[in-house]
């Protein structure tokens, strides 16, 4: 399997245990099999970058798959609100940060490698916008269904079964543009997607989880 990791650098060997715990899946080695899209995460801040490119075998790995269908997109969210910050500070969302925590846990301590969406800004204004009860949790799903992947090497082990290709430079004359356009053409098909499926006699909203099973101990 072939993996790109956007940087400033070459990295030809990366470190356990990786990056902050402030991303999207907590420390870990952040990659995707786009090429393009780490050309854009290489240039994220208007910079040129370097884009690395390895080979990995996944085989015997554990794999936490978050498209799989036996997790839902509230499982990728509870994920996510365990390792980002600037969620709003009021009372429906830290209300449903609880719920998921108590719903829909996760522990990700078994697991080598994570696949899930990518949450850059686009996507994670979805996710506040869902939290803040702005928006159904059919709607949150749907538009999250086009959003990028990312590969999370999560353990020293997964580390041991990458090996460094090349590298390559970025310039951000040509991707930090595309990153932006991508963002913009995701929020208008959000907005798209949001007016043409509002259902709001059966969608279900944030309000409506708690209220069905914010005060008992079961799912």
């Amino acid at each position: 399997m072939i993996l790109y990791h956007g940087s400033d650098r070459i990295i030809e060997k990366p470190v356990y245990p990786g990056l902050s715990a402030r991303r999207d899946f907590g420390p870990g080695f952040y990659t995707t099999d786009s090429m393009d899209l780490a050309k854009e995460w290489a240039c994220r801040d208007g910079l040129d970058g370097i884009v690395n490119t390895y080979q990995w075998d996944p085989c015997g790995l554990q794999i936490l798959d978050l498209r799989d269908p036996a997790y839902n997109i509230l499982y990728w969210l509870t994920v996510l609100t365990q390792h980002r910050c600037f969620w709003q500070q009021d009372a429906i969302s830290e209300t449903g940060v609880d719920y998921l925590q108590r719903h829909c846990p996760l522990d990700l301590t078994p697991y080598d490698a994570i696949v899930g969406y990518s949450a850059d800004d686009s996507a994670f204004s979805v996710a506040r916008d869902f939290l803040s009860g702005s928006i159904s949790l059919e709607i949150f799903d749907q538009i999250m269904q086009q959003a990028k992947i990312q590969i999370v090497l999560k353990s020293e082990y997964a580390l041991q079964q990458i090996r460094f290709v090349g590298s390559e430079p970025v310039s951000a004359e040509e991707y930090y543009p595309k990153m932006v356009t991508r963002d913009r053409v995701w929020r208008k098909a959000y907005y798209r997607i949001s007016r043409e499926t509002l259902d709001l006699q059966h969608d279900t909203y944030l309000i409506d989880l708690l209220r069905r099973n914010g005060n008992d101990g079961d799912d």
